[in-house]
């Protein structure tokens, strides 16, 4: 049994891709998530007593939470400025009902830049949201092209992250890769399995090379599951670049550790783990347990126990790094902690 929330003797953890969704979202589905199970959309929906009783088993203190799939990101611009505005609103009630266990992420209208850039705008500094979370490539634009440039200036100019989660692939790039398989593998072999991950290291990688980092140097982007593969990929791709450009293989080794973090995201083996910490500053690894498509139990009782970890490490992925990047020291559990840790 897990020891109480917020007792001394217990380590707190904050979970930061924990995933929610509206009427508004549900209404639009589409693709592969039409297919879930439907006790998957229902812990999807609960933003309330179901799912801080989930946290509770599984011994989380804080989600960090974000919409779900990319529907938002599939519209019209009109309509999915409406939409992302109605979703932030209802995370907000949500958020305030529960204060000291939620923090939110905006969702934002990426086909509309501009506007996107002021509702993140209003959602830093009227709902005290801590970021963004983007779902992949807008209609075949990465957030590499200047169109999102508003987007991305919004988001250095309140310094917060942008979450950078995976989105499903265009269908030129489904055809080609996860066609002519038995249709639930090639589902999966193009999301949750490898598709989603390679999607989200091209995205990351092309942002560097595309020079986002250099036009924005303060922006920082988490990137979850691992790390996406990017750690594996890393100094291979730094020495391959060598070749070409010098100043770019550096650039790209200096952007990673100081404009990238990375998350445990329903990657709770300690293989990833081990190899993002050889490439990652340690104050730059996150827990995440990828609520609800992901066991949180699993995810705790791994962080908990891996010896890849020793306790210094354990607690700033837990809770330390997290609680900096999105100023999770304010909320009145982290507050609680503190006054307990100092008595």
């Amino acid at each position: 049994m897990n020891e109480p929330i917020g007792t001394p003797a217990r380590t707190r953890v904050v979970a930061v891709e924990e995933h929610f969704r509206t009427p508004e979202l549900e209404a639009v589905l589409d693709g592969p998530e039409k297919l879930f199970p439907k006790i998957l959309g229902e812990n999807l929906a609960d933003i309330g007593e179901k799912r801080l009783a989930a946290m509770d088993a599984a011994g989380i203190d804080v989600q960090v939470l974000s919409s779900a799939a990319p529907h938002v990101q599939w519209m019209e611009p009109d309509q999915a400025v409406d939409v992302a505005c109605r979703v932030n609103d209802r995370l907000a009630e949500a958020v305030a009902v529960h204060p000291d266990r939620f923090a939110g992420l905006a969702t934002l209208a990426t086909p509309a830049p501009v506007d996107a850039a002021r509702e993140l705008e209003r959602c830093v500094r009227d709902l005290d949201f801590r970021g963004a979370m983007i779902h992949g490539h807008t209609g075949g634009r990465f957030l590499d092209d200047q169109f999102f440039w508003p987007m991305l200036e919004a988001a250095e100019a309140l310094d917060v992250p942008l979450y950078l989660h995976p989105g499903y692939a265009p269908k030129a790039v489904v055809d080609a890769y996860y066609s002519n398989l038995p249709p639930a593998f090639g589902a999966m072999l193009s999301t949750g399995m490898m598709g989603w991950h390679y999607e989200v290291a091209m995205h990351s990688m092309r942002m560097v090379l595309n020079g986002v980092f250099q036009r924005f140097p303060r922006l920082q982007l988490i990137i979850g599951h691992g790390g996406e593969g990017l750690p594996f990929f890393l100094d291979r791709s730094i020495k391959v670049l060598n070749r070409a450009s010098p100043e770019m293989s550096q650039h790209l080794k200096d952007v990673y550790r100081g404009n990238f973090y990375v998350t445990t995201a329903g990657f709770f083996y300690d293989a990833p783990m081990r190899c993002a910490m050889e490439v990652t500053p340690i104050d730059r690894i996150l827990f995440a347990a990828d609520h609800p498509y992901a066991s949180a139990s699993e995810g705790t009782a791994w962080i908990r126990s891996t010896v890849t970890l020793d306790e210094e490490q354990r607690r700033k992925v837990m809770h330390e790094n997290s609680d900096r990047l999105f100023r999770l020291d304010t909320l009145p559990q982290a507050k609680f902690n503190a006054a307990q840790a100092g008595a």
